[in-house]
């Protein structure tokens, strides 16, 4: 089935990086991927152009360079979530009519 939205959360690669480096300390526990920023900002590149064509919602997950809190995305992906769903009934009864 097709899904009514898809949600992308945006998080820098270079914030990332930051993460990362926090978590492992060392370079040699992160993967191939992790490793490699250049490789990083080019798939964030290529999915931020998909979600715009495809018509994504695209929350970011870090402002002024800095992350937020996983509290705060939780919290902002509930808000969304709350909207959608307010509209997707109403938009329901609206098809329901139109049969």
């Amino acid at each position: 089935p097709r899904p009514d939205s898809v949600l992308y959360l945006d998080m820098p690669p270079e914030i990332s990086q930051k993460l990362l480096s926090h978590r492992y300390g060392d370079e040699d526990k992160r993967d191939l991927h992790e490793r490699n920023l250049d490789y990083l900002l080019k798939c964030q590149k290529a999915a931020l152009f998909g979600a715009s064509r495809a018509g994504w919602k695209v929350l970011p997950c870090a402002v002024e360079g800095n992350p937020l809190l996983p509290e705060k995305i939780s919290q902002k992906i509930k808000n969304l979530k709350n909207i959608f769903f307010r509209y997707a009934s109403t938009f329901k009864k609206i098809y329901y009519l139109l049969m």
